[in-house]
């Protein structure tokens, strides 16, 4: 957004006086601006306007909204890979303020004379020459300095020994509803936005257990920002090309600002209103994810590295089973179905691997936990693999698990089971 200053308007005067003006820059003539006379203006990636009480308005680029140094291609850029200035800026009452590294040559201290960013922080230090008057600008001192801040526009003060304070912002001076000036980038500051990191070692974790014939992975990364801010969004893409020609998978989530550091994404098996687009993800393929980041300023970071995970050979076990009777007495015999016979449709164990719909591959093992001290391993009795019985002498509430593994993993389900007392028994007697 260019700003301008809005608080003088110029009226009364109808005489035009056209100032032709040069000066003697590095071996050639540079001519002052020369108003009335348009000039193609090109596009400098630093713009806008400071404020010194005695020098006026400096203007950092011939795009900026006012007449200042119309008639001259100037401005200010900075060099994205080295952070240093160059370029002229504009003052009506001094001229020409040079950050060209051959005219800064030789500022008043011995440090580095070219103005320069720090990409690591937006700390910007060094020196502008004033040419008319062969006076400096410093920009960093103990005592005073100018910022770069995450929004990418410049703060806080500059010193003239000569001229005095310069305001690069007009929030640092309190006078916003006055002047609505400043001076900004287009320059990102790395250091300044968020960052994304995968924890060291795995980037993702997986549940293979809590749907049906599905392996789900969740992404994980840790969330910094340099100014504290908190992150509120996040941008996930999934592919099967490590170049993202073509992502599979893309999502971009937008939430409340969170304070991290730790944040992560399970896949969505509804996005994009397909249920089953998870199923384009073959098994025992290998896929690429990375993610980046926003915060609350609308920063988005860079993107992360790219990692990969693998997809399973197979879904794991699905385990399930209905107990029969549903309300058991002490000592009554209790069956497990895990096979989804009639009338327990539904109540079904599915094993994906071995071609063995219902796990009956003798490889798959099952292991029941009666939750009354007894366990049925089919690795130890052959009776225990499939469905089985079990009796309760005691009352009380009890937790009923089934693991099976297959060749690949494990998992289990977990059924709550409530014994009461015994049922009445009764016997025919022969009538009086």
């Amino acid at each position: 957004m260019n700003k301008k200053p809005i608080n003088f308007i110029f009226v009364g005067i109808s005489t035009i006086f056209i100032c032709c003006c040069f000066f003697f820059i590095n071996g050639s003539f540079f001519s002052a601006p020369v108003y009335g006379q348009p000039v193609v203006c090109a596009s400098h990636n630093v713009f806008g306007f400071a404020w010194s009480e005695n020098i006026g308005w400096i203007s950092f680029s011939c795009e900026d909204t006012m007449n200042i140094g119309e008639g001259n291609d100037y401005g200010v850029d900075i060099d994205e890979v080295t952070g240093e200035f160059s370029g002229y800026a504009w003052s009506e009452v001094v001229g020409w303020i040079s950050f060209e590294s051959g005219d800064v040559a030789g500022c008043p201290e011995d440090l580095p004379c070219v103005a320069e960013v720090d990409f690591n922080n937006g700390q910007v230090s060094g020196w502008a020459k004033v040419l008319s008057s062969d006076s400096w600008i410093h920009l960093r001192d103990n005592t005073y300095h100018v910022n770069i801040d995450e929004h990418n526009d410049f703060r806080q003060w500059a010193w003239s020994n000569y001229y005095g304070w310069i305001s690069f912002a007009c929030e640092d001076g309190g006078n916003c509803g006055v002047s609505d000036y400043g001076v900004e980038t287009t320059i990102v500051i790395p250091g300044l936005i968020p960052e994304p990191e995968k924890p060291s070692g795995v980037g993702e974790s997986w549940d293979h257990c809590s749907i049906k014939g599905r392996s789900i992975t969740t992404f994980h990364w840790i969330y910094s920002d340099p100014q504290d801010d908190p992150q509120a969004a996040y941008e996930i893409w999934v592919d099967n090309d490590a170049g993202f020609t073509g992502p599979m998978f893309n999502n971009l989530v937008s939430h409340a600002p969170l304070i991290g550091p730790n944040f992560s994404y399970t896949l969505d098996l509804n996005h994009d209103d397909d249920s089953d687009w998870l199923s384009s993800l073959a098994w025992g393929a290998t896929y690429y994810w990375k993610v980046r980041v926003k915060d609350n300023q609308e920063h988005w970071s860079v993107w992360s590295d790219t990692d990969s995970f693998t997809m399973q050979a197979h879904a794991w076990p699905w385990t399930d089973f209905a107990s029969s009777p549903g309300s058991a007495g002490i000592d009554e015999i209790i069956s497990f179905m895990q096979d989804g016979v009639s009338p327990y449709e539904g109540f079904d164990s599915v094993c994906y691997g071995g071609g063995e719909d219902l796990c009956q591959n003798k490889a798959v093992r099952f292991e029941w936990d009666f939750g009354n001290s007894t366990i049925c391993d089919s690795n130890l009795n052959l009776n225990c693999r499939g469905n089985t019985t079990s009796t309760y002498s005691s009352l009380g509430s009890y937790s009923v698990e089934l693991k099976i593994t297959d060749d690949i993993g494990i998992c289990s389900y977990i059924k709550d089971l409530d014994i009461g007392l015994p049922y009445p028994k009764w016997k025919e007697i022969k009538p009086r």
